[in-house]
């Protein structure tokens, strides 16, 4: 799933909490596809747009910091689905004016 965008109250300043910024979310991970592959049933693979839900539900609560948010979002999608090696980028846009963005990863 690459660059879910989400708006988000985000930020370690009052500023930055009083108004939803975007954020582009991209995660990634390993599943054993192998009945899905042969099946074709979203019953036997990872169901992503219940992922992508996920995600969009877990923004909608202020944070203060990027990796904190990370953490919850990894953490909730190894909790929940049959994934191994979960890997979380957050990027956030407009950090600075003179940065593309800034991103926490793990």
């Amino acid at each position: 799933l690459n660059d879910i965008t989400v708006l988000a109250n985000i930020g370690v300043t009052d500023a930055e909490q009083a108004q939803k910024q975007p954020l582009l979310i991209t995660v990634s991970f390993e599943y054993d596809a192998s009945q899905a592959q042969y099946s074709d049933r979203i019953e036997d693979a990872v169901d992503y747009a219940s992922i992508r839900a996920d995600i969009i539900a877990l923004t909608q609560s202020p944070v203060r910091l990027l990796e904190h948010l990370l953490y919850r979002i990894k953490t909730h999608i190894n909790q929940q689905y049959p994934v191994t090696n979960v890997q979380v980028a957050i990027k956030k846009p407009n950090a600075f004016s003179d940065v593309a963005y800034v991103c926490a990863s793990a």
